[in-house]
């Protein structure tokens, strides 16, 4: 996180005229192998203050999210696990938003508290969670239904789920804030994804995976409030 810091920093004091050249001149500056901010979802908030410094202010859109997928299908099962799967993943995703609270000590003084609530987890809205196999082309999780929505700072963890009960693996994870959101959709390839770029032998990520989430803007922000509220 200091080289988020540091990098934003760099943006906003015109040392570096963008996010991408403060990502490399931090990278140059603080590391012997130029690699600074490694994590994508890091970078991806160098590049949201950028934008928050060129428009002067972003509004945080509530939005519901309606489907989530994943192009190509990680393999986390079969000889990773020692079972006969032959391969793919049996996912599901959580969803946790993020904001900030503030409490006034004084006239002077005011603390700033981050808070954070895990508002939804595929598991707990479908019967069964299916297995995918690795030569299907898509895994598909529709949350349509789900009345899923978001607001602000957004991170959706993706899960392996292992035999035995509550068992799990973490495969991947995103995060984003809607106040940058465009056209209701937003796609991350395997580069942009936290864990999935690490995988350089794609052992377990092809190198044509992508995550696709699909939104729908809600009117009313209260909706999304709500949620925190539960």
């Amino acid at each position: 996180r200091t080289g988020l810091m540091v990098s934003a920093y760099l943006v906003h004091s015109g040392i570096c005229p963008d996010a991408e050249s403060a990502l490399q001149y931090f990278g140059e500056m603080r590391t012997w192998n130029n690699r600074g901010v490694t994590i994508p979802s890091q970078m991806r908030y160098v590049h949201y203050y950028q934008h928050l410094l060129q428009r002067g202010s972003v509004t945080p859109y509530p939005y519901q999210i309606t489907h989530i997928r994943l192009v190509t299908v990680p393999t986390f099962d079969g000889l990773f696990d020692g079972n006969m799967m032959g391969g793919g993943c049996t996912p599901y995703f959580d969803v946790i938003v993020y904001w900030i609270e503030t409490q006034k000590q004084d006239e002077e003084k005011t603390r700033y508290y981050q808070r954070s609530k895990v508002v939804y987890s595929f598991k707990d809205h479908v019967k069964k969670l299916r297995h995918f196999k690795k030569d299907e082309r898509f895994v598909d999780l529709d949350c349509s239904q789900h009345g899923l929505k978001v607001i602000g700072d957004v991170k959706v963890q993706f899960y392996e789920a292992k035999g035995r009960v509550r068992e799990k693996e973490k495969m991947c994870h995103v995060w984003f804030n809607t106040a940058f959101i465009e056209n209701n959709y937003l796609c991350f390839e395997k580069s942009m994804v936290d864990k999935a770029c690490k995988d350089k032998k794609n052992a377990r990520f092809n190198p044509a995976f992508k995550l696709e989430i699909f939104l729908h803007k809600i009117s009313t922000p209260s909706l999304a409030d709500d949620e925190k509220d539960e």
